[in-house]
């Protein structure tokens, strides 16, 4: 009988509005280099192919069409919003493609620069006691 798989922090199960279920992480993205032009997938959904660096290392990712136009270009060298994302099963196996090969991770990345996160001083606090 399978069991749940524990994550290491960052790493969450998720389910999907269809009912299937992904396991993502989010990470900031450095844009290396990205394609001029949108590719179509089998959906008619236009997208970009980018390089792009996470914590060191180069990886091929995607942006979508539409949310680039509607930020317009992507800067080399700027930080982006990402997100490892693969299909898993309800207790967090990683699914096989339709051919039984290996699924692989693909990285998703936002068109929006990734912005500083909040902290307790945008309401002029230097700590909050939570004890």
């Amino acid at each position: 009988m399978a069991t749940k798989v524990n994550f290491p922090k960052g790493v969450e199960l998720r389910s999907t509005d269809d009912g299937r279920f992904s396991i993502e992480k989010k990470v900031t993205c450095e844009l290396v280099k990205q394609s001029e032009k949108p590719l179509v997938n089998a959906n008619k959904t236009e997208y970009y192919i980018g390089t792009f660096k996470v914590d060191g290392k180069l990886y091929t990712g995607i942006t979508y069409a539409g949310s680039v136009e509607a930020n317009g270009a992507m800067e080399v060298g700027a930080c982006y919003a990402g997100e490892f994302t693969v299909e898993a099963d309800s207790k967090g196996k990683v699914l096989p493609n339709d051919d039984g090969s290996a699924r692989k991770p693909i990285l998703i990345v936002s068109a929006l620069v990734k912005g500083a996160s909040a902290g307790l001083d945008v309401f002029g606090l230097d700590d909050l006691d939570i004890s």
